[in-house]
């Protein structure tokens, strides 16, 4: 399960251009043994894990109070082609922040996104199959707090002063057969959002996982 924030140029970032950094919590084995790490990405770039060489590794637990931000450097009067990413962990003291990353393919991001999600994962493949993607980890909920988009053309704010929607992680896929069955179930569904830019991310089932959103 990956929790990440990002900056895109098209809705669902579509058109796949997506800049992103986040934590990722891992369940392993019959007695599910939970794992964390930071990361950031450039699509179609592979995600790049923080490490000591790396911007800094972050030592990572769970309900710990995660800071993350994606900027586009132009914001500030930089390039517009670079990306600056920063993961801070409050609880540990621990951060990584990784700086001026060449993405020229987005030069003027519209939308910034706030995401939980079921990643695809490759296991030192180079192709991701269904058979290479894994369940949904069962949690309990994931808050966001102070979601901010900042912008220097136009108006910045709490992101309920720009919301165009707020998605549930629904699916209906059957991924043995590949076929859809039954009825939609809800995996994942965020809470009302406030007006300071916090809002819940709540567990439901990990029913039809690991593929998402399939469009049944």
């Amino acid at each position: 399960m990956a929790d990440w924030t990002g900056l895109a140029d098209k809705s669902g970032a579509s058109d796949g251009n997506l800049a992103q950094d986040g934590v990722m919590a891992t369940c392993v084995g019959s007695g599910c043994t939970p794992g964390y790490f930071a990361w950031y990405e450039m699509l179609p770039a592979t995600w790049v894990a923080c490490t000591t060489t790396n911007g800094g590794a972050v030592t990572i637990s769970g309900s710990d109070s995660i800071t993350v931000y994606t900027e586009n450097e132009g914001a500030y009067g930089g390039s517009n082609t670079k990306y600056d990413f920063y993961i801070g962990d409050g609880t540990s003291g621990t951060s990584c922040y990784v700086s001026g990353q060449s993405y020229t393919a987005m030069s003027s991001p519209t939308r910034g996104e706030f995401i939980t999600e079921n990643p695809s994962y490759c296991k030192g493949g180079s192709m991701c199959t269904i058979g290479f993607l894994d369940s949904l980890d069962k949690f309990s909920s994931v808050p966001f707090t102070g979601a901010y988009i900042y912008s220097s053309s136009s108006s910045s704010g709490y992101i309920n002063s720009f919301v165009t929607g707020a998605y549930d992680m629904v699916n209906q896929n059957d991924i043995i057969y590949g076929v859809c069955t039954g009825n939609p179930v809800t995996n994942v569904s965020p809470g009302t959002l406030n007006s300071v830019g916090d809002f819940t991310n709540t567990w439901y089932t990990s029913q039809y996982t690991p593929v998402y959103d399939t469009g049944c």
